[in-house]
């Protein structure tokens, strides 16, 4: 019987050009494929953020059946609350350290008598139960006012035409009195995180020591450090409940001042 052997051919191994080649396109489907991957992370994002800000609507339109269809005053006295001077951007410090944000008002109540429950604290503690609305995931903290911390973080802001109808300490306007409700900011994302809840809207308003448009100055982007963050716009909450995204060149306060003082608007 004949004897048998086996024969095996020598492997060939790559040569460096053929590795360079695979190195190049791995990297060219990389360079292809991050971009996407960050675009769909931002519009899943920009997507929380304005279920976010719905939430925030729904809440709204719940307190504004059940106080005769005022808006949330700035400062109220609801709830066997009593009235506070105190303007609630103030500096409230926690026990532990730093400091309470204006929708964290009402757990300190019991430590600082006077202190009232403010409009961001009545909207989630009574009407929404989810504090985590405030705070959009693209939020970014400056550190220029105020940054975030854990349990305090918002990055929404409060239209002040609607809070106080412009007018320091006056009370908040009605849904009767909006000639066009589904035009009307109530609420808009900042870009930032920080531990208050804002109240503007007046900055780059036209007329006055406002005589020229800038960007940096200009609601939606209130101020140089509110970025924008959404596609070159911003997400909203208008006054008849519903929430959109509109980019800035239709919202600027100076060139569409009717789309925030709604005492500029007819039917």
């Amino acid at each position: 019987m004949k004897g048998s052997h086996f024969s095996a051919r020598p492997r060939r191994a790559f040569t460096l050009v053929e590795l360079l080649v695979v190195i190049a396109i791995v990297g060219v489907l990389a360079a292809i494929l991050f971009p996407v991957f960050a675009t769909a992370r931002e519009k899943a994002r920009a997507t929380d953020c304005l279920s976010n800000l719905k939430q925030l609507g729904m809440a709204t339109m719940l307190y504004v059946q059940d106080y005769d269809e005022q808006f949330v005053n700035v400062v109220e006295d609801h709830e066997g609350y009593a009235f506070s001077p105190l303007w609630p951007q103030n500096d409230y410090p926690m026990p532990g350290g730093g400091v309470y944000g204006w929708y964290t008002i009402k757990a300190i109540v019991g430590v600082m008598p006077g202190v009232v429950t403010d409009w961001g604290i009545l909207l989630v503690d009574t009407y929404s139960k989810n504090q985590g609305i405030f705070a959009c995931p693209d939020g970014t903290s400056s550190g220029i006012w105020h940054g975030a911390t854990a349990t305090d973080n918002s990055g929404y802001c409060y239209s002040n035409w609607i809070a106080d109808t412009g007018v320091f300490r006056h009370p908040a306007a009605t849904l009767a009195e909006i000639p066009r409700p589904a035009e009307t900011v109530v609420f808009f994302d900042t870009g930032k995180a920080t531990r208050y809840v804002e109240i503007e809207g007046y900055n780059g308003y036209p007329g006055g020591s406002t005589t020229t448009f800038n960007p940096h100055e200009c609601c939606p982007r209130c101020w140089d450090d509110w970025p924008t963050l959404h596609s070159g716009g911003h997400q909203y909450v208008w006054a008849d409940g519903h929430a959109k995204w509109m980019p800035d060149d239709s919202m600027w306060i100076f060139y569409h001042p009717e789309r925030w003082d709604w005492e500029l608007q007819t039917n």
